[in-house]
């Protein structure tokens, strides 16, 4: 008998979490389906663009910066291939020196800034060699 009613107390917990867990999510689903206040369009098109660097006046000569690019396409041998280079450790790879290969990334190192490359993935058609 106090096994029966141990196993419905149980049920009876369960249950109850579970009633528990629903409301949970609808109060979630709830906060999602709200309207929110988002940025008006004449606020955002006045805004800078940060993917790309502006020219800058210097002295009455305007100078358009260099936008770097860097493309990290392959590693093989701990050795990697950025912009159509072979770039081994310690290396300079446009001002930034070749600190660490991984098997699928490199990190690059200049003064204060670091930047790290990935290979891209199998579906977009790049190829990754690893030497064992």
């Amino acid at each position: 008998m106090k096994k029966y009613i141990f196993v419905c107390f149980l049920l009876f917990a369960f249950a109850n979490a579970q009633d528990v867990e629903i409301k949970n999510i609808d109060e979630k689903i709830f906060k999602i389906d709200s309207p929110r206040v988002g940025i008006t369009i004449d606020i955002l098109s006045g805004t800078k663009n940060s993917f790309f660097k502006e020219d800058v006046d210097i002295d009455g000569v305007v100078v358009q910066q260099q936008v770097e690019k860097i493309a990290l396409k392959g590693i093989m041998n701990n050795r990697a291939f950025i912009n159509n280079k072979w770039f081994g450790l310690n290396d300079e790879v446009e001002g930034y020196t070749l600190v660490s290969i991984t098997s699928n990334s490199v990190l690059l190192k200049r003064e204060d800034r670091t930047k790290e490359l990935f290979l891209k993935n199998k579906k977009d058609s790049f190829i990754k060699i690893e030497a064992r």
